[in-house]
């Protein structure tokens, strides 16, 4: 078998209102679509990423470069296909300040990961197992929690909010924090706290907004309260002096890596800064072929591994491997559209966990209607 071709575009959905975290306001929400066809008429289709500003330049590295690395090529050549994607030399315009070529290169390790996540679609669907069987096959599904509470609402409403996502069954919530003092953060999580109970997660997103002293500060504050763990608690400038600072003052676990762009990175966090739990995106890390080398490493360190929404790949992700944390699913269809309509089947979400597709490969079925009506032309 070989690859033929490599197809790719992008959608764009406007949000009805923005959503509003620790540094940010989102008001879109953008993914890229990557199919992989094969002279034996199966294709391997997913869609990840979240990417706004260089949606249009990933898709320009991909029809221009990756297919080079990808086509005519055996699938089951993974390993030579990664090598080959990350060694080819890409020209992105980056022959002037060297400082700004670190957006090249994120770009570049976006357009790597979409088509790799697409050629482990397409490793499942050609030998006729999920792909989350590939990778190791864990369990049959996951502890699942509502990525939520966010800025724009109101107390009551935040607090409504966690509640509704306890009834429809999920774990526990995501929320954010770092925008408002730390006491005032607090003073929103023990709310909730004090309304679902004990059991309920909580997992507190700092989005890297503080600096060492104010994260250190909140954590204190928080506590008593049974936080599942602070993420990205610090700003980016100096991260790992920082995270080191905060992991030496506090008790609460720390999770951070949801920004790097490659595994060498996600390596210096776990020796240098000491993070109990990695959060690698697997859309901007190098695909699947490169998280699960750091999932991997991750598990010799005795370091856990969680993964920032993306739900149709990062079920298989976290159902392969016994260091796995929990999924994070955008739930509320307003933050997330896509994963409300796009996806037909979506899984069985109960008693805290979410079912891993048991049918080939991702095992999605995509609205094509919806595909037509998103997608931008570039």
């Amino acid at each position: 078998m070989k690859i033929t071709d490599i197809e790719v575009f992008g959608l764009v959905c406007g949000l009805n209102r923005p959503f509003i975290t620790g540094r940010s306001s989102i008001g879109n929400r953008n993914t890229i679509v990557t199919r992989i066809k094969t002279d034996a008429g199966i294709t391997g289709e997913c869609y990840g990423g979240n990417e706004e500003a260089h949606q249009f330049e990933a898709i320009h590295v991909i029809r221009n470069y990756m297919k080079k690395a990808f086509v005519g090529e055996d699938p089951f050549n993974y390993e030579r296909i990664s090598n080959r994607a990350f060694n080819q030399e890409i020209d992105l315009g980056d022959k002037g300040n060297y400082a700004l070529r670190t957006t090249h290169r994120a770009i570049i390790m976006h357009s790597i990961s979409l088509v790799d996540i697409a050629l482990w679609d397409l490793l499942g669907k050609v030998t006729g197992v999920p792909t989350f069987r590939l990778l190791g096959g864990m369990r049959d599904n996951a502890p699942v929690v509502a990525a939520g509470g966010y800025y724009q609402e109101s107390p009551d409403a935040l607090v409504s909010e966690a509640l509704t996502y306890r009834h429809l069954g999920y774990a526990g919530i995501k929320m954010m924090v770092g925008r408002l003092s730390p006491s005032d953060d607090a003073k929103r999580v023990r709310r909730i706290r004090k309304a679902v109970g004990k059991r309920f997660k909580i997992i507190c997103d700092a989005d890297q907004s503080w600096r060492p002293e104010k994260a250190i500060e909140f954590e204190k504050l928080v506590r008593e309260l049974g936080i599942a763990w602070i993420e990205e608690p610090v700003r980016w400038h100096d991260r790992i002096e920082s995270l080191k600072l905060f992991k030496e003052s506090t008790e609460i676990p720390l999770a951070a890596g949801r920004e790097e762009s490659t595994s060498y990175e996600c390596r210096e966090l776990v020796e240098s800064a000491g993070v109990d739990i990695l959060t690698p995106d697997v859309t901007l890390i190098g695909g699947i072929t490169e998280w699960r080398r750091i999932a991997h490493y991750a598990s010799l360190r005795h370091v856990s591994m969680a993964h920032p929404a993306e739900p149709q790949i990062s079920l298989h992700l976290l159902s392969s491997i016994p260091n796995a944390t929990c999924v994070e699913v955008l739930a509320n269809p307003k933050r997330d559209p896509l994963w409300d309509k796009l996806v037909l089947n979506k899984p069985k979400i109960s008693k805290g966990f979410i079912d891993t597709p048991s049918s080939p490969g991702l095992g999605w079925n995509l609205n094509d209607e919806l595909l037509h009506t998103y997608r931008i032309r570039v």
